[in-house]
């Protein structure tokens, strides 16, 4: 079995922001290099005269991570049926009425007073929006929504409680302490209350919806369905954590191969992990449970929906530098703040920590969105009067630094940006997931959405060319620019709150799951987590009295 292709592996006290992967980009270059070989031996055999066979050929290259060989599924499916769905979203093409167009082709029509609707368009600005007094699209029908989420535990009932009987039969434990939960989106297994679970399935459910709403302008994407069809989660106690690594080889031999389980169990004094393979995971062994679930949701989902950008390709070399051993990544730095807006959408806060060496700087432990620290924080760098221990980044420093050594800062920088992107720049921001399995660079992306004409000229010079640096270039224009903006709207959105901080952002609809025993569910992590705490406010003491 190989290596993952792309492993983000937190290893770190809370999964739910995982690192970029300490795994050599060579090894992942050459897996993609097998995988185009094995797709154009697969070509040569499918009947390209059936729809069927050419989209199934499509998810297999989508799941060995060669989308690029995808399209060449899709553009042949779409010269047999021109208007079928799978293969139009494939390749990134709206519905505007009844019918498909590119982007380019889709704004002509609308500008032109053409049809309006469609069920999937990316940014075409066809659904209602029904906004709330912070300015965020209600999600319809919420009440019918958890229903079903009640619904989706009882359906998959039995395929869980076989999940369960096999786990517990590998590790030996006793099936009363443990609940396990299928919805369509998520699988949780762990310690628990099947009460709390319940919880857990309905908040993931909501992040995932919510997302898509803002996103999408619907509650369905199928955002995981070339990633195993769901986000999956394994919350087990420290003594079990070997099991369980030994139990998920053998259960997903497709994401977890001998090789990186033999990595997941040298790391057995961290808190977890999280990689996107064949299926999201997340492996869990300290932490607030609620956080973990909001968070990695929404990390998750960001993450398929951007799998390419994410790799930042130099357009010179054609080879990946993302990575920890690369030049950082922009969406890396963004899959950061979408988890945590998606934990303080749903719940109200966020909390996580690191517990190796890769702790961040200031405040380590960090509770964002219980004090509003993390408003006052991004509304001070705006006001360019930040005055804590550690100097604000530009957004450009910030989109080239690798995500360990991210600090408190940066990630309120990081969070607040998606909360302008999301909130004050809604078309925008669809315009920007659309392209997050188009292009190969976040760079390119972001020029193509937020540039000017001269900028997306000198864009198309640097592809022709293959002018790396000059890219660079215009990019730095773009997000120089992207962050005088950014600056503009957090002092407009975040003075009232900064201000006042009894007030609120936030009107979160769920809230956090109060563990027995403390985050790390046993004694040990009850006196660990007293003396972070204890800590944890004395430095946040000493930096109000800074400021």
């Amino acid at each position: 079995m190989p290596l993952p292709t792309l492993l983000y592996l937190a290893c770190l006290g809370m999964p739910i922001a995982p690192a970029t992967a300490d795994v050599d980009s060579a090894i992942v270059i050459e897996l993609q290099s097998k995988y185009e070989k094995q797709f154009d031996k697969r070509w040569k055999k499918v009947d390209r005269s059936d729809v069927d066979e050419l989209l199934e050929l499509a998810d297999w290259a989508v799941s060995k991570k060669v989308p690029h060989k995808a399209k060449k599924c899709w553009r042949a499916a779409l010269k047999l049926e021109p208007q079928n769905s799978e293969a139009n979203r494939g390749l990134g093409n709206v519905k505007v009425g009844d019918k498909w167009y590119t982007p380019e082709e889709a704004e002509k029509v609308k500008a032109a007073g053409g049809a309006e609707g469609g069920d999937s368009g990316v940014g075409d600005g066809s659904f209602t929006e029904e906004k709330t007094s912070t300015g965020a699209l209600v999600l319809p029908d919420e009440e019918g929504n958890r229903g079903r989420v009640d619904s989706a535990l009882k359906n998959y009932e039995d395929e869980a409680e076989q999940l369960k009987a096999r786990y517990v039969d590998e590790l030996g434990c006793d099936d009363s302490e443990y609940a396990v939960g299928m919805t369509d989106h998520l699988l949780i297994l762990g310690k628990m209350s099947r009460d709390h679970l319940e919880q857990y399935a309905q908040i993931g459910e909501y992040c995932y919806r919510r997302l898509n709403w803002l996103t999408f302008g619907k509650l369905e994407s199928d955002v995981f369905k070339n990633f195993g069809g769901r986000n999956i989660y394994y919350i087990v106690d420290s003594e079990d954590y070997e099991g369980m690594v030994l139990f998920l080889q053998k259960e997903y031999p497709e994401s977890i191969n001998r090789q990186s389980a033999r990595y997941f169990l040298s790391k057995t004094n961290t808190g977890g992990f999280s990689f996107v393979q064949r299926a999201p995971f997340h492996i869990i062994k300290a932490g607030d449970r609620t956080s973990v679930i909001a968070n990695g949701m929404g990390h998750h989902w960001l993450q398929c929906l951007t799998f390419r950008v994410g790799r930042e390709v130099n357009i010179k070399t054609g080879k990946s530098e993302a990575g920890s051993r690369g030049r950082g990544s922009m969406t890396a730095w963004l899959l950061e703040g979408i988890g945590m807006w998606s934990a303080i959408d749903a719940t109200g806060r966020n909390r996580f920590f690191r517990t190796t060496e890769a702790k961040y700087s200031n405040v380590g432990d960090v509770d964002k969105g219980k004090d509003g620290d993390i408003v006052a924080i991004a509304y001070e760098v705006a006001a360019d009067n930040y005055s804590g221990d550690v100097k604000a980044k530009s957004m450009f420093q910030l989109s080239r630094t690798q995500l360990r050594k991210l600090n408190d800062v940066d990630l309120a920088m990081s969070w607040s940006v998606v909360d302008y992107l999301i909130r004050g720049q809604t078309e925008k921001w669809q315009e920007l997931i659309a392209l997050g399995n188009r292009v190969s660079s976040m760079r390119i992306a972001m020029v193509k959405v937020f540039g000017d004409s001269a900028e997306k000229a000198a864009l198309d010079k640097a592809l022709k060319g293959k002018k790396d640096r000059l890219l660079d270039s215009t990019y730095q224009k773009v997000i120089d620019k992207f962050e005088q903006d950014w600056k503009q709207w957090v002092l407009q959105n975040y003075r009232e709150v900064y201000e006042d901080p009894s007030k609120s952002l936030w009107n979160p609809p769920f809230q956090p799951v109060q563990q027995q025993g403390g985050q790390h569910g046993d004694k040990e992590g009850d006196k660990k987590d007293d003396g972070k705490k204890k800590k944890k406010k004395k430095k946040k003491k000493k930096r109000r009295r800074r400021r």
